[in-house]
């Protein structure tokens, strides 16, 4: 008989230690984490398992109120009209797009005339007024797009854009103007558009956003989806 054997039929005449040493080989056969098993034959503590790294938190979706499919009535003069909120990267002809920050943005789109609305939300009127510092010639500039990028970033201006046909620029009659208009005026439009760029104001009265559109200037859509991009929007102008 082996000394292997006897220790395992009589193990007080063997060494405590081997019989230890023995009893985990046992345990470990089998497995594949010999790193494990040494540190069980030597007697060392496990160490507790490493934690996994929390997962990146997801982005911070924008902000919609009072829900998508939404449908609100705006008041006029003479008449009311219907808006519906829409949840859509992209927004099409006659869609109004409220930009307050970039986690804050509606997308509103016309609808008819239904009986069932609600009044619209407080999330959707602005304080202020329109800024026209960029749209001395009559339309936005390519290079002021930069410029209104900046000011939106300070936190003191809001955002009212939206594809419309009805924007477009005349030539100018003074010369130097035409130039301008040359070069840029007859690409506004190609694909025309409106931006109107609203200086906060808590002092003012609070009106809805979307009679701001009306007084916009024309821009050219892709240098309006320029900005969208540069202030962190994801929606686009598809005019």
């Amino acid at each position: 008989m082996s000394e292997r054997e006897i220790c395992m039929r009589r193990p007080d005449l063997c060494d405590p230690m081997a019989v230890a040493r023995e009893e985990a080989w046992r345990e470990a056969v089998g497995t594949v984490d010999m790193a494990e098993l040494l540190r069980k034959m030597a007697g060392e503590p496990t160490p507790p398992p490493v934690p996994e790294p929390p997962p990146p938190a997801p982005p911070v979706p924008p902000e919609f109120a009072p829900g998508w499919g939404a449908l609100i009535r705006i008041k006029g003069l003479l008449l009311s009209s219907y808006w519906r909120l829409v949840n859509t990267p992209y927004a099409s002809l006659n869609d109004v797009v409220v930009v307050k920050n970039p986690q804050e943005v509606y997308v509103l789109r016309r609808d008819r005339k239904a009986d069932r609305w609600l009044e619209p939300p407080d999330a959707l009127y602005l304080a202020g007024r329109v800024e026209r510092q960029y749209c001395i010639y009559g339309f936005v500039l390519q290079r002021s797009i930069e410029l209104i990028a900046q000011m939106f970033r300070s936190g003191r201006y809001a955002l009212v854009l939206g594809c419309d046909p009805r924007a477009i620029v005349k030539p100018p009659r003074r010369y130097e103007l035409a130039q301008i208009w040359r070069y840029e005026g007859y690409v506004v439009n190609a694909s025309p558009a409106r931006l109107a760029v609203i200086r906060l104001d808590g002092a003012a009265k609070p009106k809805i956003a979307i009679k701001y559109f009306s007084k916009g200037c024309p821009v050219y859509s892709l240098w309006a989806n320029q900005l969208l991009q540069l202030i962190g929007v994801p929606i686009q102008l598809t005019c």
